[in-house]
């Protein structure tokens, strides 16, 4: 019967089956055709900077005659990716609104990682700089985290090699005390879709909640309140202060940057700018929250360790640090500061050690000024005007190496009150010379003279850094004299002693003219650079400010 019955109507089977091929069809390869491969292929991927390549990788090196900077382009109608942010994502806008930006607190944030990729690569450095809308800098954290594995390209950005994170704090600490120091603050970042996406990836392996925070883009805001060829991180800090950002590509020196780049918006913008959500409540203090902290410190380029001290997080909060490094640092500061003096050599090996100690800059900021005064007591009770001018630069010379630069600026204002002249580069070249003169005739006073000028020191008692003893008794059987004989320090004549003196200076200026020829060149070359670059590259705001994105974009 059924037989039958298909046999009657086989033209209802027909059309069926003819519907039903129909649809496999279109579901099967409805979705793979040309039109649709061409708009698969011109979804866009984001870069570290944020900024969206838009043009075939065989015309992504164009450099549009500037060294370094490349631009690319897609199609208006290329969409963004989207991606739901963790954290409250407010604009600054100048049209008004609820927010003022008057009483905000900030927290600049920026954090070098393992890849791109928040899902897959992790945080190997995070840090953060706390701030008041009028620029005040409540307080800064910084560490290294102990997330080995970093890719070559990423190796190559922020220069963190595995062997750096071994000490440091693992994701859990780091993130407990980062998020206690960024709750109930705006927080701020140069591409906030980056730091958001990492942040909260960390915080959902690690299952510690984000703290309540709202998050603002500077990326973002410059490139709706600005008119120019690229908004990177680079080309906005040297708009906002004038010169490059220092330390770039670690984590506390480019949350520095961010810091002002956002003051300058605020305090540049042709009308005030306003928040579009309500900044976060301030969160009341807990209990302190404090992981060991390994702190990333940055080349060393001359003998002082200022650059050290600046690198690390500026905290008023005292950390206790690892008591057993602490100790040894202070060994070795003692040891260096010794003769008065501290050499390359001597602030190559501080530098290494400073991050074992897990202290703040600032904690070590206080350790050299406490082994500044051991080694000159005598300030603390005389007035630096009634000491003799080679004692006063001998004390600012050190207060400098230390990186103590208050100190270091209050000393050289004595010295201009007393009318003497700054240290000339003389008094540098014979730094890491310790020499014994014995006797008061004409040509040993001369001597003692000529080697204070160039800046030699000169022992008052006879050791085995002392390199040779100028002497015009040397059967004498004195402290000096026998001490030198079991040393074996050579003793000199006046004038042998003089022909090794003028040895060492030519030595010393020969080094020193190469050196400052290296400087000037490199210098001339560098400010053509910044002025070419600056000119061709400079944003300015727009008549009206944008309500999104801009769909061409340079970085």
């Amino acid at each position: 019967m059924v037989i039958g019955l298909l046999v009657k109507y086989w033209w209802v089977v027909a059309i069926l089956a003819i519907i039903a091929a129909a649809i496999y069809l279109i579901v099967k390869y409805g979705t793979s055709s040309p039109a649709n491969q061409s708009s698969t292929a011109q979804t866009p991927r984001l870069t570290r900077s944020g900024s969206t390549p838009k043009r075939p990788p065989s015309t992504s090196t164009h450099h549009s005659g500037v060294p370094g900077l490349r631009f690319v382009d897609v199609p208006d109608s290329t969409p963004r990716p989207s991606r739901v942010p963790a954290v409250p994502l407010a604009n600054l806008t100048r049209r008004a609104t609820y927010y003022p930006v008057g009483k905000t607190v900030f927290t600049a944030v920026d954090i070098e990682t393992t890849g791109l990729d928040c899902d897959v690569d992790r945080i190997v450095e995070i840090g953060l700089v706390k701030f008041t809308a009028d620029g005040e800098i409540i307080d800064e954290f910084a560490t290294l985290v102990n997330n080995p594995g970093s890719s070559r390209e990423a190796r190559d950005k922020h220069q963190i090699n595995d062997e750096d994170l071994t000490d440091a704090p693992n994701t859990s600490d780091a993130l407990y005390e980062a998020f206690e120091f960024m709750a109930g603050t705006v927080v701020v970042a140069h591409n906030f879709e980056f730091e958001d996406g990492f942040l909260a990836a960390a915080a959902r392996h690690e299952r510690i909640p984000l703290p309540p925070m709202v998050g603002l883009c500077t990326l973002q805001t410059s490139r709706r309140q600005l008119d120019g060829r690229a908004y990177s991180l680079t080309v906005m800090y040297k708009t906002a202060t004038g010169e490059f950002p220092p330390n770039s590509h670690t984590a506390l020196g480019d949350a520095r940057a961010i810091r002002e780049i956002l003051l300058w918006l605020l305090n540049n913008s042709p009308s005030p700018l306003h928040l579009t959500l309500a900044p976060p409540s301030p969160v009341p203090k807990r209990d302190a929250v404090e992981c060991r902290i390994s702190c990333r410190p940055v080349p060393l380029s001359n003998s002082s360790v200022a650059d050290l001290l600046a690198s690390f997080p500026q905290s008023t909060r005292a950390r206790s640090g690892d008591p057993v490094e602490v100790e040894a640092y202070l060994a070795l500061l003692a040891e260096c500061v010794e003769d008065g003096r501290l050499t390359f050599e001597e602030a190559q090996s501080l530098t290494l050690h400073a991050r074992r100690t897990r202290l703040t800059g600032t904690q070590l900021r206080d350790i050299h000024r406490q082994a500044w005064d051991s080694t000159f007591p005598e300030a603390k009770d005389a007035a630096w005007a009634e000491l003799s001018p080679v004692r006063r630069r001998e004390m600012y010379l050190l207060a400098d190496a230390l990186g103590l630069t208050e100190l270091a600026a209050d000393i050289k204002s004595v010295i201009e009150a007393c009318a003497e002249p700054e240290p000339a580069a003389e008094a540098r070249f014979l730094r890491g010379l310790r020499i014994g003169v014995v006797g008061d005739d004409g040509e040993s006073v001369a001597l003692r003279k000529r080697a204070d000028f160039y800046g030699a020191k000169l022992a008052v008692n006879i050791t085995k850094t002392v390199v040779w003893l100028a002497t015009t008794t040397p059967d004498s059987t004195d402290a000096k004299h026998n001490s030198a004989r079991k040393l074996g320090i050579p003793m000199l004549t006046a004038a042998q002693a003089s022909d090794r003196l003028d040895e060492a200076i030519r030595e010393a200026e020969l080094k020193a003219f190469e050196r400052q020829r290296e400087i000037d060149e490199y210098a001339a070359r560098r400010e053509q650079y910044e002025a070419e670059r600056e000119a061709y590259w400079r944003p300015t705001w727009r008549p009206v400010e944008l309500d999104h994105d801009p769909a061409f974009d340079w970085y």
